[in-house]
């Protein structure tokens, strides 16, 4: 998409961790190539790329440029590939996606970063995505309020509203607006449609072909607390890997997710 509509992609903060964001950077990278610049044909420099990083250990200098730009209207970027440095004190205003890649720990942190979208009061989106890694009970640094708000069905701007103690105000748009839980049950003709596609790819995704001489007799069936005992120990396995994040790119899950 940064490819074809350039200046009309939505301005999007993408989140995660220095590993994860610095692979995004280099993937976007070579894969653009002359049309990671502004207009095409322009000198390879920073302030003529669509997309950067923003992390602490990026020079201060051009963090305070990107920033500068950003404020003042004048940024040629799209995409920013931001750590939790990207934070409290910026008032961009045309933020319109927050996207992370893995699950921010607390509820804080996730409020704090999903709130630089949508500054200016138009409508913005927020995005997570994740996997069973993820939200393991090997991750011992992640809150329970965090693993609920994605693995629950039940109303995102309620769960956080409730968490920081205030009431969920009554709705004065249209149902599906308000988060992926009330999209999945907004009756509206659109959202119908929405939902039957979904769950159309989810179930293709789903779906295992074994080869046609393997009997049920030889397929292996765990017992489901010998599977949640291995995934823990795999879990954590995980975790003790060298270079082991928060977090993966995309939403496809890693290692053994789907148990008999």
């Amino acid at each position: 998409d940064l490819r074809y509509r350039r200046l009309d992609f939505p301005l999007t903060i993408i989140y995660g961790t220095l590993e994860t964001i610095s692979s995004c950077y280099e993937y976007f990278s070579s894969h653009l190539q002359e049309e990671q610049y502004e207009p095409v044909g322009s000198p390879k420099l920073a302030q003529h790329r669509l997309f950067t990083q923003f992390h602490a250990q990026y020079p201060e200098h051009e963090r305070q440029r990107i920033v500068d730009e950003l404020v003042q209207g004048k940024s040629k970027l799209r995409i920013i590939f931001a750590t939790v440095a990207f934070g409290i004190g910026l008032d961009i205003k045309n933020i319109r996606q927050v996207i992370h890649i893995g699950l921010p720990y607390t509820m804080e942190e996730y409020f704090q970063e999903a709130g630089r979208a949508g500054r200016d009061g138009l409508p913005a989106k927020a995005h997570v995505y994740y996997n069973s890694y993820d939200v393991s009970k090997g991750k011992k640094q992640l809150t329970q309020v965090m693993r609920d708000y994605v693995t629950k069905s039940k109303c995102k701007r309620e769960m956080i509203l409730n968490h920081f103690g205030f009431p969920v105000p009554s709705a004065t748009e249209a149902v599906h607006t308000c988060c992926d839980y009330h999209q999945k049950i907004c009756d509206c003709d659109d959202c119908i449609i929405s939902n039957v596609s979904n769950m159309f790819e989810e179930n293709m995704q789903d779906e295992v072909n074994l080869p046609a001489d393997i009997s049920e007799a030889e397929q292996r069936h765990l017992e489901p607390d010998v599977a949640e005992k291995l995934r823990e120990e795999l879990d954590l396995f995980r975790l003790s890997l060298p270079g082991s994040g928060r977090s993966s790119v995309g939403s496809t899950p890693l290692g053994l997710t789907n148990w008999p």
